[in-house]
């Protein structure tokens, strides 16, 4: 087998696959990435003196735009946990809409991670879930990021807190800085992802035989996020400072749509929350 061979391969995949590049390069890249195992195997047997795919580069899949979301049609959800009387998610909304921040990052923080006197939140951890059992890692890239918030956000942050030390005093305990800001019952272990998502999706999913209907918002959690992003891009947010907000790169920013300096931070945190506090009302 031949270099030649394999890009013929990928070429003719592309080629066959229903839908053409959209699908087809994914599934040509897929199947480089078995061959250069298989290969990788017979080298390592003796079977085999190189590795073809080694000289061969992969298909390119192509970058992936994100579709604009509306900063506005978040709010409008929080809105419902607002009138719902659902602190909980209502904050849990407003931090993930002012930081961009994932939803296992958003579960995995603790009181300790939140500075109210500064208005800022360190993200270093994140939540994951495998066969029902919810741990604490590292987030998607390894990295720390410690963000401006806005003034909005920090007092429902810390309503928040009051409300949740009030409901645990009454319960005869005493909560401490380590328990998850969304955590369970006791506050001591966090919130399934999962979890999350639901409660979210009550809330987005509205009621359309209400009176007046309340209609659904055609959008995930995850979408929270591509928010954020729309809003800063929309706003003249540049590449380095809007990855930095949200842990990626520069490239990534630009690509779909650095870790900023800190006096870049706090006008980005104050102009979504201002954003925030105008969809509000």
């Amino acid at each position: 087998v031949r270099p030649a061979h394999l890009k013929a391969l990928y070429e003719k995949i592309i080629a066959d696959v229903e839908g053409g590049s959209r699908t087809g390069v994914p599934t040509a890249i897929r199947a480089h990435v078995h061959l250069h195992a298989a290969f990788a195997e017979a080298v390592r047997s003796d079977e085999l003196a190189s590795n073809p795919c080694a000289r061969v580069r992969p298909p390119k899949a192509a970058a992936k735009v994100e579709r604009e979301v509306a900063l506005a049609d978040v709010v409008e959800v929080m809105r419902r946990a607002i009138v719902a009387n659902d602190v909980a998610m209502a904050t849990l909304i407003r931090v993930a809409l002012a930081t961009g921040a994932r939803r296992g990052e958003l579960g995995a923080l603790r009181w300790s991670d939140v500075d109210l006197e500064d208005g800022r939140v360190t993200i270093g951890r994140a939540l994951t879930a495998v066969a029902g059992v919810t741990s604490v890692k590292g987030t998607k890239r390894g990295n720390t990021k410690r963000l401006a918030i806005d003034a909005g956000t920090t007092e429902m942050l810390r309503r928040w807190k009051a409300e949740c030390d009030r409901t645990y005093t009454l319960a005869g305990d005493t909560m401490a800085e380590s328990w998850f800001i969304w955590g369970r019952t006791d506050g001591r272990e966090p919130l399934h992802p999962d979890t999350i998502t639901a409660r979210w999706t009550r809330l987005r999913d509205g009621d359309p035989k209400a009176e007046p209907p309340v209609p659904k918002v055609p959008l995930s959690f995850h979408d929270i996020r591509h928010a954020t992003a729309s809003f800063m891009a929309s706003n003249g947010v540049g590449p380095a400072e809007g990855a930095g907000r949200l842990g990626n790169t520069p490239a990534v920013f630009l690509g779909t749509y650095s870790h900023a300096a800190p006096e870049k931070d706090r006008p980005i945190a104050n102009a979504i929350g201002a954003a925030i506090d105008a969809a509000l009302g």
